[in-house]
Protein backbone atom coordinates (compact mmCIF):
# COMPACT_ATOMS: atom_id res chain seq x y z
CA UNK A 1 0.00 0.00 0.00
CA UNK A 2 2.68 2.36 0.28
CA UNK A 3 4.49 1.98 -3.02
CA UNK A 4 0.75 2.33 -4.52
CA UNK A 5 -0.86 4.38 -2.30
CA UNK A 6 -3.72 4.80 -5.05
CA UNK A 7 -4.63 1.36 -6.11
CA UNK A 8 -8.20 0.04 -5.20
CA UNK A 9 -6.75 -2.11 -1.65
CA UNK A 10 -8.90 -3.79 0.07
CA UNK A 11 -7.94 -6.55 3.23
CA UNK A 12 -8.46 -9.21 0.14
CA UNK A 13 -6.03 -7.61 -1.77
CA UNK A 14 -3.55 -6.93 0.96
CA UNK A 15 -3.55 -10.43 2.04
CA UNK A 16 -2.80 -11.88 -0.92
CA UNK A 17 0.00 -9.75 -2.01
CA UNK A 18 1.77 -11.49 1.04
CA UNK A 19 -0.14 -15.23 0.68
CA UNK A 20 -1.89 -14.77 3.75
CA UNK A 21 -5.55 -15.70 4.58
CA UNK A 22 -8.01 -12.42 5.22
CA UNK A 23 -8.41 -12.95 8.69
CA UNK A 24 -4.51 -13.81 9.32
CA UNK A 25 -3.60 -10.61 8.17
CA UNK A 26 -5.90 -8.60 10.07
CA UNK A 27 -4.78 -10.05 13.08
CA UNK A 28 -1.81 -9.60 12.63
CA UNK A 29 -1.81 -6.41 10.97
CA UNK A 30 -3.81 -5.06 13.67
CA UNK A 31 -1.43 -6.65 16.71
CA UNK A 32 1.27 -4.65 14.77
CA UNK A 33 0.28 -1.37 14.16
CA UNK A 34 -3.15 -1.05 16.67
CA UNK A 35 -5.43 0.03 13.91
CA UNK A 36 -7.33 -2.03 11.23
CA UNK A 37 -5.99 -1.97 7.63
CA UNK A 38 -8.42 0.05 6.38
CA UNK A 39 -7.47 2.90 8.97
CA UNK A 40 -3.60 2.35 8.40
CA UNK A 41 -4.39 3.07 4.55
CA UNK A 42 -6.57 6.18 5.01
CA UNK A 43 -4.81 8.19 7.52
CA UNK A 44 -1.46 7.02 5.36
CA UNK A 45 -3.25 8.17 2.05
CA UNK A 46 -3.97 11.55 4.16
CA UNK A 47 -0.28 12.27 5.36
CA UNK A 48 1.04 11.30 1.66
CA UNK A 49 -1.98 13.47 0.54
CA UNK A 50 -0.62 16.90 3.21
CA UNK A 51 3.05 15.76 2.01
CA UNK A 52 1.95 16.45 -1.90
CA UNK A 53 0.24 19.77 -0.62
CA UNK A 54 3.35 21.25 0.97
CA UNK A 55 6.00 20.03 -1.40
CA UNK A 56 4.21 20.15 -4.72
CA UNK A 57 2.37 22.23 -6.98
CA UNK A 58 -0.19 19.48 -8.00
CA UNK A 59 -3.63 20.61 -8.02
CA UNK A 60 -6.10 19.04 -5.67
CA UNK A 61 -7.57 16.94 -8.13
CA UNK A 62 -4.25 15.60 -8.92
CA UNK A 63 -3.08 14.81 -5.25
CA UNK A 64 -6.56 13.10 -4.50
CA UNK A 65 -5.75 10.43 -7.80
CA UNK A 66 -2.58 10.39 -6.41
CA UNK A 67 -3.64 8.92 -3.15
CA UNK A 68 -6.07 6.78 -4.21
CA UNK A 69 -9.64 9.02 -5.15
CA UNK A 70 -11.46 9.16 -8.07
CA UNK A 71 -13.60 12.32 -6.43
CA UNK A 72 -11.90 15.47 -5.56
CA UNK A 73 -15.30 16.00 -3.01
CA UNK A 74 -14.42 12.77 -1.49
CA UNK A 75 -10.76 13.67 -0.95
CA UNK A 76 -11.94 16.82 0.40
CA UNK A 77 -14.31 14.97 3.00
CA UNK A 78 -11.70 12.42 4.13
CA UNK A 79 -9.35 14.88 4.37
CA UNK A 80 -11.10 17.07 6.41
CA UNK A 81 -11.90 14.39 8.67
CA UNK A 82 -8.31 13.51 9.28
CA UNK A 83 -6.64 16.90 9.34
CA UNK A 84 -9.20 19.58 10.51
CA UNK A 85 -8.65 21.26 7.68
CA UNK A 86 -9.49 21.68 3.89
CA UNK A 87 -6.52 20.60 1.40
CA UNK A 88 -7.10 24.23 0.09
CA UNK A 89 -6.02 26.00 3.37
Amino acid sequence: MHKYPSKKWDVDKLADTIFMSRSAFSKRFSESTGCSPAAYLSRWRMDLAAKFLRETHLSIYNIANEVGYELETSFTKAFKKYRATSPAQ
